[in-house]
């Protein structure tokens, strides 16, 4: 052993215990696996992060970062629990390989250094003649088996866990780990003979593979040993399904539809739990991101066995955040198995395989012919811009699907939850920038007249509550249509419309039901239980106001209580003032519009981008043309769009509500 060695040895060691007593790492590993499609996952191995960078990637399920993202970017980790606190983050490293100029790389690559410095020749993998094995260019392959010389009583095989511990997971940045080298056959990927023992004659290829795999599978033990809280996953290595939390399929379909397909629904049944089988295709090392074909074949054969996926350019350059309308298409939980529709199952036989979830489902069709696939009911394509000729909104019930192409269909709306809306009327569906989210469809409930306002809300569970307001009665009924509440907000005389909204004023875990004229009044804004008892009143544009008001309720703050939204009505200038729910002033308002707009406001609040706290959702009324903006709850603007032609200017209702049930709400759109 070269001198030294020892010495750095046992510089480690101490530099390790002092890093884990100082920065005890959290147990991430609880996170629960996601349990609704689609799943995705960004394998993206830049050695750096920008801020930009971690704010895109934060839109993914689970990511694979560099460990040395740790040392060169730690608060660009941070903001990307911040921003998504459901992330999985694993830490990549070679399991095999070193970088053979890692002493030359400087602070850019701290860990690689390390590890290079802290190898001693005899680890090496070796031909017989004692030249060093490599298979990719530019890296050393380390010997990883039991036949591997000892130094200071430690293989590499019980020398990375411990680093890895040590080193990255206690950073407390990190979910767990995945290893890279998950090869069967050294004999294969070393080019040549192996002398494992260093004793100058080369061992039988077979011999040589079996105490690879063995020692391969000492360090996902021993890690998982030394660190029982994080994760441990590894790369395209289906043969240690069981001995890790999963495993990454890299170039998919690589080996073959069929066979990967198998491979991947083993890897799912044979892994440790939690349970983590990630797929990743990609463009084959051409940077086309628009072959939409292959990304939808790759992610939608990753659907049929609960698979998280990504597509990136390849292997030889893992670094994109290329993000695509599939991806956001809220499928919900499976409802079964994925089966084959156009003949045997077999092993995942090629065919038109299907898989039906909550909200839509996932048809893959891995045959070599186009065929045209019968739905059994109607089923609505995506809206979206990637791939603008299948992701047109059409809905129908049967499909023309290519061969090596698979389609990501949704359930068609047909009910608005969470929203109030004019009975009898289209509605037209938007993400918080103003694009097409679903195709619209006209609602209605027979049960009430065309002038009535209705909220249909979720309460407890599933159960539906329907609040009805007609002329100047407002009744609610709960999922079986008892009456929960029938009574005349102001006298059975009143003559006007009623806006209504609800939400949990007092933070209690129960809605309250809020009211006020539309049309006159004063802006006075009415709360009640939901058994119509009267539980306050107040007004919001001051005594000198005789118009009418508009209303929503949301947690605009994040705190669990609602805040009440008032916008002045028709001819009273865009005004919205906040009120806590006993009336108080939170924020005096601002305009939604310009100060000398006189066609009044339609107001809704709900969470457009899933991080707890409500926008505030405004349209213009009679006059200002269908203009739709997006506030924060401070009356910062953070959107705008026009959801109709700027020319029709009879005004436009909105609201908010999560139809897609995915935590982050769409604008509904109604014309006046």
């Amino acid at each position: 052993m070269p001198a030294g060695k020892g010495k750095k040895f046992i510089v480690f060691f101490v530099i390790s215990f002092l890093l884990v007593t100082v920065c005890p790492w959290p147990a991430f590993a609880a996170r629960a696996v996601k349990t609704t499609a689609p799943k995705t996952a960004n394998f993206y191995l830049r050695w750096t992060l920008s801020d930009e960078e971690a704010r895109a990637l934060a839109k993914w399920d689970l990511v694979i970062l560099d460990m040395e993202v740790q040392s060169n970017s730690p608060s660009a980790i941070r903001l990307m629990r911040q921003l998504n606190p459901s992330i999985v983050i694993l830490a990549y490293i070679t399991a095999a390989e070193i970088r053979s100029d890692a002493a030359n790389l400087g602070e850019i690559a701290p860990l690689r250094r390390d590890l290079l410095a802290a190898i001693p020749d005899e680890w090496f993998l070796t031909a017989p003649d004692g030249g060093r094995r490599s298979f990719w260019s530019g890296t050393w392959i380390v010997n990883l088996t039991d036949r591997a010389p000892q130094v200071n009583g430690q293989r590499w095989n019980s020398y990375l866990p411990r680093f890895v511990k040590e080193r990255v997971l206690a950073s407390g940045l990190w979910d767990g780990v995945l290893y890279d080298n998950a090869w069967e056959n050294i004999s294969y990927f070393a080019g040549g003979p192996v002398d494992l023992n260093r004793d100058g004659r080369a061992e039988p290829a077979g011999d040589a593979d079996r105490a690879w795999r063995e020692g391969l599978k000492a360090i996902y033990r021993r890690t998982r040993e030394l660190a029982p809280d994080s994760l441990v996953l590894e790369n395209d290595g289906p043969l240690y399904a069981a001995e890790v939390n999963g495993l990454q399929f890299e170039n998919f379909p690589n080996g073959g539809w069929s066979a990967v397909l198998a491979r991947m629904s083993a890897a799912g049944r044979e892994a440790l739990a939690p349970k983590f089988v990630l797929v990743n295709a990609n463009t084959a090392n051409t940077g086309n991101r628009a072959d939409f074909q292959k990304m939808r074949y790759g992610l939608g054969s990753a659907m049929l066995v609960d698979a998280y996926y990504g597509f990136d350019y390849g292997d030889q350059n893992h670094g994109q955040t290329w993000w695509y309308d599939e991806y956001e298409a809220a499928l919900g939980r499976a409802l079964a198995p994925a089966s084959r529709v156009d003949g045997p199952a077999g092993k995942w036989n090629a065919g038109i395989w299907r898989r039906d979830f909550g909200a839509g489902l996932v048809i893959v069709n891995s045959g070599a012919a186009e065929k045209l696939v019968n739905l059994g009911a109607d089923f609505e394509r995506l809206h979206g811009d990637d791939d603008a000729e299948r992701n047109d909104g059409v809905i129908s019930s049967a499909a023309s699907l290519p061969a090596a192409d698979a389609l990501l269909l949704l359930k068609p709306l047909g009910e608005v939850r969470g929203a109030a809306f004019p009975n009898g009327t289209f509605v037209r569906i938007f993400d918080a920038a103003g694009e097409v989210r679903r195709t619209g469809f006209f609602v209605k409930s027979s049960r009430f007249a065309d002038s009535a306002r209705l909220l249909t809300r979720v309460a407890r569970g599933e159960n539906r509550e329907v609040i009805a307001a007609e002329g100047p009665r407002v009744r609610v009924f709960d999922e079986n249509n008892r009456t929960l509440a029938d009574f005349y907000p102001y006298g059975k005389n009143f003559r006007g419309a009623i806006n209504i909204a609800a939400g949990d004023l007092d933070g209690d875990g129960g809605s309250e039901l809020v009211t006020t004229e539309a049309d006159s009044g004063g802006g006075r804004v009415s709360v009640f239980s939901l058994t119509g008892k009267k539980v306050r009143e107040f007004r919001t544009f001051g005594d000198a106001y005789t118009g009418g008001a508009a209303l929503a309720a949301g947690d605009l703050d994040g705190d669990g209580r609602a805040e009440i939204v008032v916008g002045a009505g028709p001819g009273g200038g865009p005004h919205l003032r906040i009120f806590d729910g006993a009336g108080q002033l939170l924020f005096p308002g601002f305009f939604a519009y310009a100060p000398k707009f006189r066609g009044g406001l339609s107001v809704a609040a709900g969470d457009l981008d899933g991080d707890g706290r409500a926008e505030i959702v405004v349209g213009a009324g009679p006059g200002g043309g269908p203009h739709v903006r997006v506030y924060n709850g401070k009356g910062k603007l953070k959107s705008e769009f026009f959801a109709r032609e700027k020319t029709n200017t009879a005004g436009i209702e909105v609201g908010v509500a999560d139809l897609e049930k995915d935590g982050k709400a769409e604008v509904l759109v109604f014309p006046r």
